[in-house]
């Protein structure tokens, strides 16, 4: 059996100093793990602690400034690309009704 699809939740890290971290994660859904739809970006910082890592949620804004405007994104290809398959599909669907007889 192949499994063709699938859904979760991803991130990525860049590190600000060795104690703090911006945490980018996101949701997505995939087929055929190249045409995929994401949303819910989030952005948190994670400073350690003696007792584990500690956790703050930031705006998007708040994450660039950090960052020096370079805030990891989630790519436009992972955003779009199987919403942009269906499109495609569809017009391919009504070009093919329209010229089919």
């Amino acid at each position: 059996m192949i499994i063709f699809f699938g859904w979760g939740k991803k991130g990525s890290e860049v590190a600000l100093s060795p104690t703090q971290r911006l945490v980018m994660r996101y949701s997505f859904f995939h087929v055929f793990w190249f045409l995929t739809a994401t949303w819910s970006r989030s952005y948190q910082v994670a400073t350690w602690t003696e007792t584990g890592w500690a956790l703050q949620p930031v705006t998007p804004a708040h994450a660039d400034a950090l960052c020096g405007g370079t805030a990891p994104d989630v790519s436009a290809w992972k955003r779009y690309s199987l919403m942009g398959a269906a499109a495609l599909f569809v017009v391919v669907m009504a070009l093919s009704l329209t010229f089919a007889g």
